[in-house]
């Protein structure tokens, strides 16, 4: 995707002393436009993931990036959120994401600094504010959020030295078609750099282990039918070239033919244990007609 996304800018930004945000994202106010312009680190986190960028709505607390995946027949909305510090003014935030969330079509994440913590044990050396707790889980719960547990580490906010505080303010928060779509994605707290906030990571493709074990057994080194195989693949033409591909070419054709081995003597022991099955039920058969 290029380097640059057309800006769509809502003609009534958010402020400090908005009121209810009701009215903040009416129709007119998601708008399209002609005009480009250089995208920042959150529209590049919406072209790694291969977002074919619809338009992107942007004020002093929230990036918004919309599209469309490949192979993904629902919009996609990534939001990249700063909540203020005061309460009051989160509380009006909340109430401004319900009205885009339920305006807008798609998928949903929703990740950043939220500024908030859904529980009391998220927070270390800090206050707690039940108020603000309740305002922010009832949020989302009545946009139908989910929050996938995160590995790597408990707390996303780490300040001071001789009395640290802990908190986990970072998160990421999905719709519930998101979910559907990638139930297995893993949520990741990272190494804290020079900021007192860690990066936090959302991977959504199935985790990849490599290559599934080869099993092999000592007891088949002193058959035969091994040795076979192996001279059998010594002799056989190689690749020309680099000598790591041409040792990993004859140990595939091992493998093969191995594979291949195990497969034949199982399906002979099977038949060997029918044949006796069979002999068995029969000679009891025989006794049995004789008593």
């Amino acid at each position: 995707m290029e380097e640059e996304a057309k800006r769509v800018m809502a003609d009534n930004e958010l402020s400090d002393n908005s009121g209810d945000g009701a009215d903040v994202f009416r129709d007119d106010v998601l708008r399209r436009s002609g005009e480009e312009t250089e995208v920042n680190g959150t529209i590049k986190v919406g072209v790694a993931l291969g977002i074919e960028e619809d338009f992107f709505l942007q004020n002093h607390r929230f990036l918004l990036v919309s599209g469309k995946i490949s192979g993904v027949e629902e919009k996609v909305n990534i939001l990249n959120i700063h909540a203020p510090d005061e309460a009051r003014l989160r509380k009006v935030l909340w109430e401004d994401l319900l009205v885009l969330i339920n305006q807008m079509e798609g998928m949903w994440v929703i990740f950043g600094d939220f500024n908030d913590v859904r529980s009391e044990d998220e927070r270390v050396n800090s206050r707690f504010d039940r108020g603000s707790f309740d305002v922010f889980n009832e949020f989302i719960m009545r946009a139908s959020l989910f929050e996938f547990s995160m590995t790597g580490g408990k707390y996303t906010f780490i300040s001071g030295y001789a009395d640290v505080k802990l908190s986990k303010l970072d998160r990421f928060l999905v719709s519930d078609s998101f979910v559907n779509r990638w139930p297995t994605a893993k949520a990741g707290v990272l190494e804290r750099g020079a900021s007192d906030h860690c990066p936090i990571s959302l991977i959504c493709n199935p985790l990849d282990f490599g290559p599934i074990p080869f099993k092999f057994f000592n007891s088949w080194i002193n058959d035969q039918n091994l040795t076979v195989i192996v001279q059998k693949a010594l002799n056989s033409p190689h690749i020309d070239g680099r000598k790591d591909l041409s040792f990993m070419s004859l140990l595939k054709r091992i493998k093969v033919e191995v594979k291949k081995w195990r497969r034949d003597v199982r399906s002979a022991e099977n038949q060997e244990r029918k044949l006796l099955s069979e002999t068995d039920m029969g000679s009891r058969c025989k006794w049995s007609k004789n008593e």
